[in-house]
């Protein structure tokens, strides 16, 4: 970047939040000769593998909205992986979930994470 913008003192800031923010507080205590500032907003301070607390965290501000909540949530997920994972069979309900979203580019695990976080963000 320095070579295409011309100059010599560009500075990096890096910026991350949850795990990015650990990775940019990584990449700034790995190469602090190239990254100015990191920002590390809510980073993980101890990274868990598998943390289905925070599932339960999400289960339980649901529940908090009604007992029906989360099973509507999961009534919703499960009606678009089960569609998304056999497309052939469900060709109708693929159209649906297409024209609501707008969308038939992504690959499916992309589909369901962003699902995810429509529910996720809001709690």
């Amino acid at each position: 970047m320095k070579k295409d913008l011309g100059r010599d003192n560009v500075q990096w800031v890096s910026i991350g939040g949850s795990y990015p923010g650990s990775l940019s507080a990584w990449l700034k205590n790995s190469h602090p000769d190239k990254i100015t500032v990191a920002w590390a907003s809510s980073a993980d301070v101890h990274s868990i593998i598998n943390f289905t607390d925070f599932d339960k965290t999400i289960y339980d501000s649901t529940s908090r909205s009604g007992p029906d909540c989360p099973s509507i949530i999961l009534g919703i997920t499960n009606y678009i992986d089960t569609t998304l994972s056999d497309p052939n069979n469900h060709l109708d309900d693929l159209a649906y979930i297409e024209s609501v979203f707008g969308t038939s580019k992504w690959t499916h695990f992309d589909f369901m994470f962003y699902i995810a976080d429509i529910f996720t963000l809001g709690v």
